[in-house]
């Protein structure tokens, strides 16, 4: 919402004299202020619900302003929102540098009751949208595609009203940390990346790869790049040359291993980019990767046991108790094919599954095929109907298909079970209404590769077998390990239902620190760090509490206005 408050601090010399005699001044009318301006008619459609609601659990009076002052939680508050950008959030949205210059202890003398009122609801306003923006995050989810399971909002007002009277404005901020395991973990990478931006950062030139023991003059700017970001040890012995070493080789390789690029040792193209990328650009993406860590809930609200996809890692991790039970490796869907970011649950396996082919996909990509090779259905155990209720099959060399148009194609085709199928031995099913799923694959040697954004939006699992098990561990009868096999290599599609629905999550980080302690990159394979950053700085721009200052002048006109950016 945008709040328009107008308050003039007029601090001439005379009135500072004045306001000096008038310290010890009742504030009857405060309350009155107060009240006026948070149910006044012309602003009861756009006030904060939440500031209302802060003030009728304390009685409608006010709670910085003690009558002759302000409280000495004042204080503490303003350094908490003035150092906001320590956590990823903007103080300018906060309103932190102007808020604290109009509380200054010396400029109390010389407010008036309008004025009180004004900065009381200003604080107020500023804490509660600090309070949820530290929590829950600035920008509502659901707006950048993320249907993901979010945190729970907790009632801010009442919490804050409960730290007012405790006497803890500590604990109530520290309460607001995010739960989300890994947060933090990244937020010291935040301050490193920030301090490294001052360096100075020109890029490595591009040219042919370097290869180990190799000879390149870009072998010194590789090893102060390399020392600079922790990949290399300053401590490191080398000759001061241009011979591409093994300590070199080895640095290369981590950094390679941290941003998901194949860690060859090989300075290549992908390398060189990576290694190109600003320290501030990289502390913008580990800002995006903090809000998204806001809206994520800890892993044991996600469920006991549960199953996390991060799609820009290509990684499946199935949890139990809290920790890593199975890792495996999934390919996700291209970005013309962006798998969503949801939360679902795998309701049953189906065994030996067949494979409907989505009409989109038949028509755009499996009738070229036809085209240039009528026996590919036959190769590839297709089966052709005439109905999408499969009752009236066709046999494909009764149809020509180069008569056939991607407008005028009306089959429906079906790839019978089999190891090299499209869906593999298994598939397990969601209840999205996206029809998308996870699954085996007859692919397998995409898993070779470490960018792997490959599909039509479901995702392949690596290790097909772990997950049936891990899925299905929780039944009355655990399987076995030779019991998932066998239903794996049977030959007649079978469903086995799951009695506990398995929780999926499927997320998007770009940015995170490893067990290990590592800074870990991944490429944003949906240009989905872009948007949520685009989106943050419009949240800290487009909601303005307007506040023009009079400093040391009694004429009005001549007065400066200072914009608050204090956003709902």
């Amino acid at each position: 919402m945008l709040h328009k408050i107008t308050t003039t601090l007029l601090l001439g010399c005379g009135l500072v004299a004045s306001a000096m005699a008038a310290q010890a001044q009742e504030r009857s009318d405060v309350v009155a202020r107060l009240n006026a301006a948070l149910y006044a008619p012309d602003v009861i459609e756009s006030s904060d619900t939440d500031v209302r609601r802060f003030y009728e659990l304390r009685g409608h009076l006010p709670v910085w302003w003690q009558g002759d002052g302000w409280h000495d939680h004042v204080e503490l508050a303003l350094v908490w929102l003035a150092r906001a950008d320590t956590i990823g959030l903007s103080p300018e949205r906060y309103a932190a540098a102007n808020l604290a210059a109009l509380i200054d202890p010396l400029v109390a003398h010389g407010l008036t009751d309008e004025d009180i009122a004004t900065l009381e609801i200003a604080l107020t306003d500023a804490l509660l949208t600090y309070a949820r923006d530290r929590q829950t995050g600035r920008i509502d989810p659901t707006v950048t595609g993320w249907m993901s399971q979010t945190t729970i909002a907790r009632d801010t007002p009442k919490a804050l009203v409960a730290a007012v009277e405790e006497g803890d404005l500590v604990g109530w901020i520290t309460a607001l940390t995010p739960e989300r395991e890994g947060y933090a973990r990244l937020l010291p990478e935040l301050s490193r990346y920030r301090a490294l931006a001052v360096l100075d950062w020109p890029a490595i030139t591009a040219g042919d790869s370097i290869k180990p023991g190799a000879s390149d003059p870009r072998v010194t700017a590789l090893r102060t790049r390399l020392e600079h970001l922790g990949d290399l040890s300053v401590a490191t012995v080398h000759d001061g040359g241009d011979i591409y070493d093994d300590a070199l080789v080895d640095a290369i390789s981590r950094f390679q291993a941290r941003h998901g690029l194949d860690a060859d040792g090989v300075v290549g193209r992908k390398t060189l980019v990576a290694l190109n990328v600003t320290p501030a650009e990289r502390a913008l993406t580990i800002t995006a990767n903090l809000e998204r860590m806001r809206w994520i809930p800890a892993q044991a609200e996600l469920g006991e046991r549960h199953v996390e996809v991060n799609l820009p890692n290509f990684e499946l991790v199935a949890y139990e108790a809290g920790e890593p039970s199975l890792v495996m490796p999934v390919v996700v869907g291209a970005p013309e094919h962006r798998t969503p970011i949801l939360s679902d649950r795998i309701v049953n396996l189906k065994f030996a599954p067949t494979w409907t082919v989505p009409h989109k996909i038949a028509k755009d990509e499996i009738l070229p095929k036809l085209q240039e090779d009528p026996t590919w259905l036959a190769t590839n155990s297709f089966r052709v109907f005439a109905d999408w209720g499969a009752t009236n099959e066709v046999d494909p060399e009764t149809i020509d298909w180069t008569e056939m148009t991607a407008s005028s194609f009306a089959y429906m085709l079906r790839q019978d079970p089999s190891e090299s199928s499209a869906l593999g031995l298994v598939r397990f099913s969601l209840t999205n209404e996206f029809d998308i799923f996870l699954h085996d694959t007859g692919a397998r040697s995409v898993f070779a590769r470490t960018e792997r954004s490959l599909s039509h939006g479901c995702v392949r699992v690596g290790d097909p077998a772990g997950l049936a098990q891990f899925a299905l561990a929780t039944e009355s009868t655990a399987w076995t390990a030779q019991e998932v096999d066998e239903a794996l290599t049977a030959e007649e599609t079978h469903y086995q239902s799951l009695s506990q629905p398995l929780p999926v999550h499927l997320m998007y980080l770009t940015a995170w620190v490893d067990d290990a302690g590592q800074m870990q990159f991944r490429g944003d394979i949906y240009d989905e760090d872009t948007e949520l950053l685009a989106l943050m700085e419009t949240a800290d721009d487009e909601v303005v509490i307007e506040l023009p200052v009079l400093i040391g002048s009694l004429d009005p006109i001549d007065a400066p206005e200072i914009e608050l950016a204090l956003a709902d």
